[in-house]
């Protein structure tokens, strides 16, 4: 009887995580204080709402009750979430206690996902939502982006209504609220099956696959279909490193199917939009304030100008971070006012200071050094670590030149995946001691 309720609690626990997955770019909540101060986009939101994210926290906690111990997780990215958490105490008086208060409401919301994930959650289980979880999702966001790029048909409570256009081609982004964090979402599904297709030899990956690829084209998205087929070169090369005939194959295979796709009409008009240098000065110019504010004294370099602020801090004091600009269409536009800085390592600089920046690079580098270090030692999680480490390498790729890693899908994502790799070294202790 109990070994009954055991398989119950934990095929409700695997149902949790998966529908965790699929809804995670949905930031959909219902809102209990909101902060409307000006049009602007916070990084980690204006609000604090109850969100899907919190009822499956709640739920998950809920029916392990009885079973729960008061444990902590030690990585990087608990340190992380711990310091974000407490830098509402840093000696910062020049902020908004509101939006501060909301970005430690996220994170305390993102660390009690991850502690729960890394401790109770073992590594089929995890497998088992991942690859359910993965499946339902990119069906379920291809859809929705299909029907709004070719039909025009936005589904309530899912689409958000907006459409990207770039040159006259719509732009997919499914559910999500822009092409850029749909490109990221689908790019870590890609990663997904392309590994368990590589390494597994697993041939029903194949349609999830092109599914990826052609999601990833249609968002217009250049540094994620580059940065996914960059990843998939290396893995394939490690897979067949001994065989160079078939590398040679694939070089050539490669060069002539990117000669004729970059001299495309298609690929210039979606991928090459007009104003492309307009759109790197502007970039160029976010990460300059970024970098203006971070060295501008020493309270921002240590404390930061506090959590969820740096766009706040950017319009009161955009005068004395702006001196160098001359341009005042880029002066006034709304990107550079009323928008994050378009570089996540920047953000957290900005508002935690070079601590907070530090703890957040060991994130990746940690993760990295981690899901490496087990596929030194055995082969049996081979296409879980490369997974893992295509999807660090994305997200620190993706966080140079964007701030959807600021945004819930972001940091679920980074949870989730961190939380993974936790129950592959506990696997990978219990494989070794079985062996």
């Amino acid at each position: 009887m109990n070994n009954i309720k055991f398989k119950i609690h934990y095929h409700i626990i695997d149902s949790l995580l998966i529908f965790l997955i699929i809804t995670c770019v949905l930031p959909r909540e219902y809102t209990i204080l909101s902060y409307t101060y000006g049009p602007l986009n916070r990084p980690f939101g204006n609000r604090i709402g109850i969100s899907i994210s919190l009822i499956l926290l709640v739920l998950i906690y809920f029916l392990h009750l009885k079973n729960i111990k008061m444990i902590i997780h030690k990585s990087p990215l608990t340190f992380f979430f711990i310091f974000a958490i407490l830098s509402i105490l840093f000696p910062i008086y020049d902020r908004s206690w509101q939006l501060t208060f909301i970005g430690v409401y996220k994170m305390l919301i993102f660390w009690g996902l991850y502690n729960y994930f890394s401790i109770y959650l073992s590594y089929n289980h995890f497998k088992f939502s991942l690859d359910y979880g993965f499946k339902i999702a990119l069906v379920f966001e291809t859809i929705v982006g299909i029907l709004s790029v070719f039909a025009n048909i936005s589904i309530p409570y899912i689409s958000d209504g907006s459409t990207s256009i770039r040159n006259g081609f719509f732009r997919m982004k499914g559910a999500t609220s822009h092409p850029g964090d749909f490109s990221l979402y689908i790019t870590i599904i890609y990663l997904f099956f392309i590994c368990k297709y590589i390494f597994n030899n697993e041939n029903n990956a194949i349609k999830y696959i092109v599914i990826c690829i052609i999601d990833l084209f249609l968002s217009g998205a250049r540094t994620m279909l580059i940065a996914s087929m960059f990843i998939t070169s290396i893995m394939v090369w490690k897979k067949y490193k001994r065989n160079w005939i078939f590398k040679l194959i694939l070089l050539e295979t490669a060069g002539i199917l990117l000669f004729f796709l970059f001299r495309s009409s298609f690929y210039q008009n979606l991928f090459v939009e007009n104003s492309f240098s307009e759109m790197f000065i502007a970039r160029t110019i976010h990460w300059n304030i970024g970098l203006n504010i971070f060295f501008s004294n020493i309270s921002n370099f240590i404390f930061g100008v506090g959590l969820n602020n740096d766009v706040d801090y950017i319009n009161s004091h955009f005068t004395s971070i702006s001196y160098l600009i001359t341009d005042t269409s880029i002066i006034n536009s709304f990107f550079i006012r009323n928008n994050p800085i378009h570089n996540s390592y920047l953000i957290m600089a900005v508002e935690l200071g070079i601590f907070g920046l530090l703890l957040y690079i060991s994130i990746f580098v940690s993760n990295l050094i981690k899901a490496n270090k087990i596929l030194k030692q055995t082969n049996h999680f081979k296409a879980d670590c490369y997974f893992i480490t295509g999807c660090f390498v994305i997200f620190a790729i993706y966080a140079f030149q964007g701030w959807a890693l600021m945004k819930d899908m972001g940091w679920i994502l980074i949870v989730i995946i961190s939380a993974y790799l936790n129950s592959i070294i506990r696997e990978t202790i219990s494989y070794k001691l079985k062996l």
